[in-house]
């Protein structure tokens, strides 16, 4: 689908910075032959492909200039991962067209802030990296619609988010908490609600800083290189994680596809995992003893989760990528709202048969039809990922064992 883009009313040149502000003038100012505005009152370009009968003026898809823009991708912290690019590829596609849409309401679209930065030529100023993270982000047609319906939601989105994001009146633009902004100490107040690009930077990087972390060594790590944030408790790697975080009840659908689903009704996100201080972690377990982690996680599904319902389990892989959970009783969790967290315990039963040394556990919903200990389904069976945490076993642990829990995680001693 292509878009059309009429140029402002005014010469935009640095000179005048409210004009450049507002309106983005061209990445590439000096280049003559990319001058701005360009010699037709209106331009059409595609936005995801480059279809439009104005090409040869302007070869570009509009969302390759638009999410470099809006997500920062600048300098060598700008290799952001790919889960945020496509974050923001996929909200920056859904607004323009319901903006397209909607142009009796709106106004033909132009490159101006009323609507998303387009900053011409942007996409020529990034590093090989950065391009290719762009065109991956952008290859997948996919958008996000209500849970009943096919129709692009209205997908607001900011720079940033205090600690909870602003209530919009849509149903999937909920007041959602969103702790790893508010670790870094945003003021508080929001723009537009709904997703935020630096928010949606900080859960890929796991990081509170949206620049994400220097590289190791450097006397400023963990931090950016301004020496602000630090690293979080959980991280995401997959889009579906962040856009289901931010729009409440959604799904993300595949435009390639006839109403082609690509999320599942059951979802959830850690948000805040007790004693870690960095995704990379590993927890503590002592051999043929039970610990308990704590967790505190969003309801980011279609439905609200009811009492004696839902639990928070886990997957380990103590024998070969086996990934069946140790019989243990479920702690319920509380009754939540779609949309809403709540934290709750995990109880680990590591086996008298393994080893010392690393392994993995997932941590996996469990969705209960009745109360009894096996008798559930994970949601990880019906499409939607475990999260991964780094566990290490002790061979041998104090004859006495006195649980020390420490922020949420059980640790033992060893002899």
């Amino acid at each position: 689908m292509g878009g059309s883009l009429t140029d402002p009313p005014v010469l935009c040149t640095k000179d005048d910075q409210a004009i450049a502000q507002s309106y983005g003038c061209t990445a590439d100012e000096g280049n003559p032959a990319r001058a701005y505005p360009f010699h037709s009152s209106t331009i059409t370009i595609g936005i995801d492909g480059t279809d439009g009968p104005d090409n040869a003026q302007y070869p570009y898809p509009y969302l390759w200039d638009v999410v470099p823009q809006e997500l920062d991708l600048e300098g060598s912290q700008g290799n952001k991962p790919l889960s945020s690019v496509e974050a923001q590829a996929i909200a920056s596609r859904i607004y323009i067209y319901q903006r397209i849409l909607y142009s009796d309401d709106y106004g033909p679209i132009n490159n101006s802030t009323q609507f998303q930065v387009f900053l011409p030529y942007r996409y020529t100023g990034l590093t090989g990296v950065q391009q290719d993270r762009v065109r991956d982000a952008t290859a997948n047609r996919r958008y996000m619609t209500e849970s009943n319906d096919t129709y692009p939601i209205e997908a607001l989105f900011g720079a940033d988010n205090p600690e909870y994001t602003i209530e919009g009146n849509r149903p999937y633009l909920k007041r959602v908490y969103d702790p790893i902004s508010s670790a870094y100490g945003v003021p508080d107040g929001a723009t537009l609600g709904g997703m935020s690009s630096k928010g949606a930077s900080r859960w890929s990087f796991g990081h509170t800083s949206s620049l994400g972390p220097v590289a190791e060594g450097d006397e400023k790590y963990p931090n950016d290189i301004n020496g602000l944030g630090n690293f979080w408790s959980a991280q995401w790697d997959k889009v579906e994680q962040i856009l289901t975080h931010y729009y409440t009840g959604v799904h993300i659908r595949d435009a390639n596809a006839v109403n082609h689903v690509l999320t599942p009704n059951r979802r959830w996100v850690p948000l805040h995992i007790f004693g870690f201080s960095s995704p990379s972690d590993s927890l503590l377990l002592c051999k043929g003893q039970t610990h308990y982690i704590a967790v505190q996680l969003q309801n980011t599904g279609v439905y609200n989760w009811g009492e004696h319902a839902f639990a928070l389990g886990y997957r380990p892989s103590w024998n070969s990528g086996s990934t069946q959970s140790t019989a243990t009783d479920p702690v319920f969790i509380v009754p939540t709202l779609a949309g809403e967290a709540a934290t709750t315990v995990v109880p680990i039963k590591t086996p008298d048969y393994v080893g010392q040394g690393a392994y993995t556990i997932g941590l996996d919903m469990q969705a209960y039809s009745t109360p009894n200990p096996g008798d559930f389904q994970w949601f990880s069976d019906q499409g939607w990922p475990w999260y991964e945490v780094k566990v290490e076993v002790i061979d041998h642990c104090q004859h006495v064992y006195l649980p020390l829990l420490q922020n949420g995680v059980t640790a033992c001693a060893a002899d």
